[in-house]
């Protein structure tokens, strides 16, 4: 469940780990991502649901989201999954092997316009209001960044035919910046 959560961002996965955590107390689940959230910091971020789908109620920062990865990241099942490249799930009595990608194009030599050599983990979201969002972890020589792109559009953005997602370019291009 947690690949599916961290590499391909299923709400689902994130619903069920809420449920297990909690006995299905999704309310004590939300109440505790609110405290972990208050211990690391984060003052303008309030969570109403475990799987991050938009609700008026809802909503963080750039700031905060960087606290939050920067804990996450920290533990080292978090930094393994999120630095995955893909993962494959063995079958089992009711489905076939199956094969997750990680959402996180920086990380992949096969995405040309977003790869970063420097990008080591990354989560990927999207909804309709928050528009497209990621948060990066890069490390090149000693030195270690987080950055995060938050409402980004998806646009042909080099004007080559194609829509770019925006939240991958900036990402890329702060933590490029960063290292020079």
């Amino acid at each position: 469940l947690l690949c599916y959560l961290m590499i391909q961002s299923a709400n689902d996965a994130a619903t069920s780990l809420a449920n297990y955590i909690t006995g299905s107390n999704r309310a004590a689940f939300i109440a505790k991502m609110n405290e972990v959230a208050q211990r690391l910091g984060c003052k303008n971020t309030n969570f109403v649901n475990p799987h991050g789908l938009d609700h008026d109620d809802q909503y963080t920062t750039a700031e905060d989201i960087a606290k939050i990865f920067k804990y996450a990241m920290s533990l080292s099942a978090f930094a393994e999954i999120t630095g995955k490249l893909s993962y494959t799930v063995p079958a089992n009595n009711i489905k076939d092997e199956r094969h997750l990608s990680n959402t996180c194009y920086l990380l992949n030599k096969n995405y040309e316009d977003y790869y970063c050599k420097y990008a080591k983990s990354g989560k990927t979201g999207t909804t309709s209001k928050a528009g497209h969002c990621l948060v990066t972890y890069a490390s090149k020589d000693g030195y270690n960044y987080i950055a995060v792109a938050l409402k980004s559009t998806m646009q042909d953005f080099d004007s080559d035919g194609w829509d770019e997602n925006g939240a991958f370019l900036d990402c890329k291009e702060m933590l490029e910046w960063a290292f020079k």
